[in-house]
């Protein structure tokens, strides 16, 4: 089964301009909001476009799979489905996919055409009958050694393992924004913990601080919470099942109890 995109709608070629052009707009409308906040987008025609382009992907993909298990007659409770290619960078159409099959649904931690080029590598290894270069792992960047080289943007100060740990929290209590380097560079789109700028987000302020002013991110955007594993389970939908993408922010997932959630920040509207 194909899909054909009318290219004429987009500006795919020419990375300076926006990705959609004037037949585009033509066709489907100009924003008509500039205010990103949550409570502007609803029932916009803005809004509306994104939601329904969100939807045609999802039915293409979800139609696609189908068509694919129905053809191999494959049963779902044997089966792992890995996905790949730039449109798996689509989080909430990952997660979607986790609830409707109920099986291992895998994407790797950069799905688009950085980590194509790392699986043709390993895969020419592996058809050598050679070990694999990398490791499943989203830390396959560079490391730095120490920050001397970072000087000039900000002032070192070497403190030890519990004192750092009761900085940090001082910090975060403060509102402040804590900027993370530690071990090897993430590959793919999310900030892990290796590169990361993290607050409290219990805190409205410290929140709005760091997506709106620091990153320049919409407003409607959540940030991203960091569980231990232990408790994910609890947190999740009944629906969800564990996986090791959620690991590396490859999914967006139900919650059991939205209203429950002390930090609402990390939830989509």
């Amino acid at each position: 089964k194909s899909i054909e995109i009318q290219a004429g709608y987009f500006n795919f070629e020419n990375y300076n301009k926006k990705t959609f052009n004037e037949k585009f707009t033509n066709t489907f409308g100009f924003p008509d909001v500039v205010d990103l906040k949550p409570e502007k987008l609803w029932n916009s025609n803005l809004c509306n476009v994104i939601l329904a382009f969100q939807r045609a992907i999802e039915q293409c993909v979800l139609e696609l799979l189908d068509s694919i298990l129905q053809k191999n007659e494959f049963v779902n409770e044997n089966i792992q489905i890995a996905c790949g290619g730039g449109v798996f960078h689509n989080s909430v159409l990952v997660g979607k996919l986790i609830k409707k099959y109920g099986v291992d649904i895998f994407v790797p931690p950069c799905p688009g055409d950085l980590g194509s080029s790392i699986g043709a590598v390993n895969f020419g290894l592996l058809s050598q009958g050679k070990e694999p270069l990398f490791e499943m792992s989203p830390f396959l960047g560079p490391v730095a050694d120490d920050l001397e080289s970072f000087q000039n943007l900000f002032e070192c100060i070497s403190l030890g393992e519990v004192t750092s740990t009761s900085t940090i929290m001082e910090l975060l209590e403060r509102d402040e924004t804590i900027a993370i380097y530690s071990g090897r560079l993430e590959i793919g789109p999310r900030a892990l913990g290796a590169r990361s700028l993290i607050c409290n987000g219990d805190s409205k302020s410290a929140v709005e601080a760091l997506n709106e002013k620091r990153k320049k991110r919409e407003p409607f955007r959540p940030v991203a919470p960091i569980s231990n594993k232990d408790y994910l389970a609890e947190i999740i939908g009944p629906n969800m099942k564990l996986s090791p993408i959620f690991s590396w922010m490859g999914a967006v997932i139900g919650v059991a109890d939205p209203e429950g959630i002390g930090n609402p920040s990390c939830l989509h509207h």
